[in-house]
């Protein structure tokens, strides 16, 4: 899959280090608000479904209907030996 809008949205900001980070996550709907207790923000979600990001659940290009007010997004990336440490 291709990325989706891969330019910065804000040529006149871009920095180097800048990441894009659209493309193909995970989600999953929380209808009941529990993710967070039952540790969602870990990335530990339950059964989820794919969500093409930038956009919008409800939104066509997402692939994910609005079926919920809240929604948890989870994506796991590696971190390259270039990159800068946070402190």
């Amino acid at each position: 899959m291709r990325t989706p809008l891969p330019e910065h949205p804000r040529p006149d900001f871009q920095r180097d280090q800048w990441l894009n980070l659209n493309g193909p996550w995970q989600f999953q709907f929380d209808a009941p608000d529990s993710g967070e207790a039952r540790g969602w923000s870990r990335g530990d979600l339950p059964a989820p479904r794919q969500i093409i990001v930038p956009f919008p659940w409800g939104s066509p290009l997402s692939g994910v209907p609005d079926s919920a007010v809240i929604g948890w997004y989870a994506r796991c990336r590696r971190r390259g030996p270039d990159a800068a440490s946070s402190s």
